[in-house]
């Protein structure tokens, strides 16, 4: 969510060097958190989410699956899949 905030704000022409360092340390931490979740279901259930994105063809298949994100628990993997196209 950050990381189109940021492109907004680099549109607009309103990034400065300190805003865009507080995005980037929400960035940091909210990845933090990520990495913290394990996989609550499919191939990688019960892995590290920092391993399931370092599987591009397997999050990009899972994006493509609309109906496994259709529950609301899994919005923050579905976004963090999302951020690292």
């Amino acid at each position: 969510m950050a990381s189109s905030l940021r492109e907004f704000l680099i549109h607009k022409g309103l990034l400065t060097g300190e805003l865009n360092s507080a995005i980037i340390e929400y960035d940091n931490l909210q990845l933090m958190k990520l990495n913290e979740k394990t996989m609550p279901f499919g191939k990688y259930k019960g892995e590290s989410l920092e391993k399931v994105l370092k599987n591009k063809t397997y999050c990009n298949w899972l994006l493509k699956e609309t109906e496994i994100f259709n529950d609301n628990r899994f919005v923050d993997i579905k976004e963090a899949i999302q951020n690292i196209k």
